[in-house]
């Protein structure tokens, strides 16, 4: 009986050893590297709920050594990065409006501010 036992112990490790059965671990997981600092947000018409191309966005930051401007796009969606940590003014500028609101930028971070404009025009009663 010895030597069926060991030829069923040497199949077990050949078995063990093949390829198909070789457990490896799992790579480790990807660190994530964060990417420089940005600002991001959407520009929308509230009175018709449509996205607002073209407008310009405007950044200023003391920590600057001046502002940083883009377009919106057809979504109305804009990003500026490369940017340092700081309070930021972020001025949309449409027409006759002009609407900032401030925003803190952390490091390694992407800051999210929104604007909903009104471009109805003004009724002036006298």
């Amino acid at each position: 009986m010895r030597p069926r036992l060991t030829t069923i112990v040497v199949l077990a490790l050949v078995a063990c050893a093949s390829p198909t059965s070789v457990h490896t671990p799992p790579d480790p997981p990807v660190a994530f590297t964060p990417g420089p600092p940005a600002i991001a947000g959407r520009v929308i018409d509230s009175s018709a709920g449509a996205p607002l191309a073209e407008a310009l966005v405007v950044l200023h930051c003391a920590c600057l050594p001046g502002s940083r401007e883009t377009l919106t796009d057809r979504e109305g969606l804009f990003r500026i990065g490369e940017l340092p940590p700081g309070s930021y003014t972020v001025q949309i500028l449409m027409d006759t409006l002009d609407v900032s609101k401030i925003v803190e930028l952390p490091a390694n971070a992407e800051a999210r501010v929104d604007f909903s404009l009104d471009l109805r025009p003004a009724i002036v009663v006298n």
